[in-house]
């Protein structure tokens, strides 16, 4: 899953926040689930209730264990560490030496990583713009490596990043430092895999656009802060009754085709995640409605207010009580009261980790693939899409062919969302980016569609997303065991070797 965002680092303002999600607990509570707490409350207009800062839902959690990296669970946390990681990642968007003492938890292995960390980091800055020493870079990878192995082992919960920009010669680097919220169990070709969940507690403004991550040094990984921006803002909304899910870019998706193709996904998903939700789909589907009732009536609002979360944030909303129609400023505060009394950040949560389960899935696939001898064969149908293989690690066909092993290993292994997998995917292949994952997604779309007798070739005149949506659309009658059978079938038709499956522990 490809990384999108900033690639210029800058220093958040640190204010006070409240978790609406659930903060350290819940998978995604950060950057949707956070309201800025006021110093001191404005006053609202005597005819309109006071908006309130909401209840904080924690999702219930085991106790932290030092062994969680082995046995699955909620690692170790420690205060002291914390800070100065966070101080550690916040410093390094300055490019200088830093010198921070180690926390008393650091022991043994922790510490001679810390040490040689803070010096990788020393002779990172120090070195020479105009003729720089590719192994300074190395070095810098390998010591932040060996201190999140250390951490680990030592059964500490969190995990340090180094990114680094640019070409060589002009290279720009900084440090990243997340919590990780719990290690979550899976096994695939007879072994147990240890799959972190990181959420970013520093305040370096990189957002984090992929909901996992696989690399020789990272591993497999899943990146809970947008995981939740991914529930709130396409998850959610697709439950409203006759919402759409939404595929493609914005301007497609308002044209009549992206506008039909849209409700039938939004129809075909909406179904699969309410029998996932079981007891709480009523009241997840009125929470869906009731955000998207909130949301006509702000957008018709002549202010300009700060984004929220799931809730908007209650010192906005008292600010603009003076400057917008009383009846609907007070039926905004309304919703906000239904969204609390139906519980919409456990529900919401509950989403998350639907999404979460499946994104495991899909990052563990990557793990499994970099590890076969030999490697996968090149299916035609993505040398088509995507060009000739041109044996480069970092080309987007190289990286076209691991989405491609990912979407279709997390289509076969999804026992509970696969619709929200195969959508998903359809929504790079509609779009115009030409990334790995719209090539991946087209492959899909043309292999299952195959299956169901639908003519595959492409008419010369026949445009890109009219062509996809004769694909798509039959694939929607599918129900999901149906959907990962025809998977399974394109995994053989494309590869001509078992598929390796991924499972729970």
């Amino acid at each position: 899953m490809e990384v999108v965002g900033d690639d210029v680092p800058r220093l958040r303002p640190r204010v006070r926040l409240a978790p609406i999600l659930g903060g350290a607990a819940v998978a995604g509570a950060i950057a949707v689930g956070f309201v800025v707490i006021p110093a001191q409350s404005r006053p609202a207009p005597a005819a309109v209730a006071a908006p309130r800062e909401r209840a904080v839902y924690v999702r219930p959690m085991p106790a932290p264990r030092a062994d969680a990296y082995r046995a699955g669970g909620v690692p170790l946390r420690d205060a002291e560490a914390e800070r100065i990681l966070v101080e550690l990642a916040d410093a390094s968007v300055r490019e200088a030496p830093i010198s921070l003492a180690a926390p008393a938890s650091f022991l043994g292995p922790v510490a001679e990583a810390w040490g040689r960390l803070l010096a990788a980091w020393g002779a990172w800055t120090a070195r020479e713009l105009d003729d720089p020493d590719p192994e300074t870079e190395t070095e810098l990878r390998a010591a932040v490596r060996a201190f999140d192995d250390a951490l680990a082992a030592a059964g500490l919960g969190y995990f340090v990043e180094a990114r680094i920009r640019g070409k060589r010669g002009d290279q720009k680097a900084f440090l990243r430092t997340f919590l990780v919220e719990e290690v979550t169990l899976l096994s695939a070709d007879d072994r147990t895999y240890a799959i972190p969940s990181l959420r970013q507690i520093d305040h370096v403004s990189i957002r984090q656009g992929a909901m996992g991550l696989e690399s020789p040094d990272l591993g497999a990984i899943v990146i809970v802060d947008a995981i939740a921006r991914y529930a709130l803002t396409e998850v959610l909304p697709a439950l409203a009754r006759d919402a759409a899910f939404n595929l493609g870019t914005k301007g497609w998706q308002v044209t009549r085709t992206g506008t039909r193709m849209g409700k039938l996904a939004g129809e075909v998903v909406r179904r699969e995640l309410l029998a996932a939700l079981g007891a709480d789909a009523a009241a997840a589907q009125t929470i869906a409605e009731r955000l998207a009732r909130r949301g006509a009536l702000v957008a018709g609002w002549r202010v300009v207010m700060r984004k929220g979360g799931l809730y908007l944030p209650a010192d906005e909303l008292a600010r603009v009580a003076d400057k917008v129609a009383p009846a609907e400023h007070a039926e905004v505060l309304a919703i906000e009261d239904e969204l609390e009394r139906l519980e919409a950040p456990r529900i919401l949560a509950a989403l998350e980790a639907l999404v979460a389960a499946s994104v495991r899935r899909h990052e563990l696939a990557h793990v499994v693939d970099r590890a076969r001898t030999p490697p996968l064969p090149y299916p035609g149908l993505l040398e088509d899409v995507a060009g000739p293989d041109l044996e480069v690690g970092t080309s987007r066909v190289f990286r076209a062919r691991g989405e491609l092993v990912g979407y279709l290993s997390q289509l076969i292994d999804d026992p509970i969302t696969p619709h929200l997998t195969l959508w998903g995917a359809a929504t790079a292949a509609f779009s115009t980016d030409g990334s790995a994952e719209a090539s991946a997604g087209t492959v899909i779309l043309q292999g299952l569609a195959k299956q169901l007798d639908v003519d595959v070739e492409q008419r010369p005149d026949e445009d890109r997303r009219l062509y996809l949506t004769r694909l798509a659309e039959p694939l929607a009658g599918l129900d999901g065991p149906q959907l990962r059978r025809f998977a399974l079938a394109l995994w053989l038709e494309l590869y001509d070797v078992p598929h390796v499956p991924v499972s729970d522990g």
